[in-house]
């Protein structure tokens, strides 16, 4: 017979399934957000701070996790199903994209703006995930991330981000992801080129 009474979580290093964790983690991160809307003072401040490690655990997380392999087969069947007279400009399009939120993200680094750091961080973690570019993918994930680890104003350093998210750190996750965009964008112009 078991000890566990009925009502019992499982012990702590038992732990979750990625899957759990990253849907919580995403669930808390949204409903602080909610909250800090509605709190002043001393509770805002405390929430600032709650959140602060929430965005630390989420990096964390990041951090330890093995970067995934590409996976060239979903370019191939998507330049498949697009067919020989359109995959061309389907390569060409790609490329845009590409290019366009990198460059967004190389203006927004020095102005350390988050709202486009996050805009263009999504468009390449769909990108990346839609042509196997799964590194790119990642490491876009993880600048997003921190640019959603903004503090709320007068509390954290004097540019208002939570700590670990500071625009130095923010810049250095940024340079993996332009590295990974200029890499795929080489690729794809080769692949643009094969089928002219």
């Amino acid at each position: 017979m078991s000890s566990r009474r009925r009502g019992d979580r499982p012990a702590p290093s038992q732990g979750g399934t990625p899957e759990i964790i990253s849907g919580a983690l995403f669930r808390l991160r949204s409903g602080l957000a909610d909250l800090a809307q509605h709190l002043q003072g001393e509770d805002r401040k405390d929430l600032t701070a709650a959140s602060a490690a929430l965005e630390r655990i989420v990096a964390r997380r990041d951090a330890d996790r093995p970067p995934p392999e590409d996976d060239p087969t979903r370019l191939q069947r998507l330049l498949e199903l697009a067919g020989p007279q359109d995959a061309p400009e389907l390569l060409r399009r790609i490329r845009t994209d590409l290019d366009s939120a990198a460059r967004q993200i190389e203006l927004a680094l020095p102005q350390d703006d988050r709202a486009a750091l996050r805009a263009a961080s999504h468009v390449l973690i769909a990108v990346g995930g839609s042509v196997g570019a799964l590194r790119l993918a990642s490491a876009a994930r993880t600048l997003n991330t921190a640019a959603h680890a903004e503090a709320q104003p007068g509390a954290g350093s004097a540019s208002g981000a939570a700590p670990g998210s500071d625009p130095e750190t923010l810049a250095g996750l940024a340079q993996p992801v332009l590295a990974a965009v200029a890499q795929l964008s080489c690729r794809l112009a080769s692949l643009q080129h094969e089928r002219s």
